[in-house]
């Protein structure tokens, strides 16, 4: 496994690692995000959906829990937020592993609750705010 650190100055950055990171590592890449409320996994995600070419709005999927945005390439770009899911048996009620085999990338925002469905290639990304005033993050990213 691989480390990164990316010390981001503002939201911008975020969403650029995002875009940078699905470019760089193609097809079919699933990141599991962490971080607290805030942290800007939504802002990851909207970079990703941007790299793979989604033109749309890109929102929190926290009601919803799943959203597909299509991708030129035809693959969806899919975005979990299993944040109200209580364990792992209702992310696969939710086919959870046919929507990642289906994907040009997937996020999962909040992934513990599935931890054990995750592959092995999957890419985990930390996000935190070592400052008071949370303007930077760093970014930690973990590759398979």
């Amino acid at each position: 496994m691989t480390t990164e650190t990316h010390r981001l100055q503002d939201e911008s950055e975020t969403f650029a690692l995002g875009a940078a990171l699905v470019r760089r590592l193609g097809p079919g890449t699933v990141f599991a995000l962490h971080g607290n409320l805030g942290a800007g996994k939504t802002r990851f995600a909207q970079g990703v959906a941007r790299g793979l070419g989604v033109a749309g709005i890109v929102a929190s999927p926290t009601f919803a829990i799943v959203l597909q945005h299509p991708t030129p390439s035809g693959a969806p770009f899919v975005h979990m937020d299993l944040y109200r899911l209580a364990d792992g048996r209702e992310a696969e009620d939710l086919g959870f592993a046919e929507l990642l085999d289906s994907a040009a990338a997937t996020v999962i925002e909040w992934p513990d609750v599935a931890e054990d469905l995750l592959p092995p290639r999957t890419v985990h990304v930390s996000l935190e705010a070592p400052d008071p005033d949370g303007t930077v993050r760093i970014a930690t990213v973990s590759l398979p």
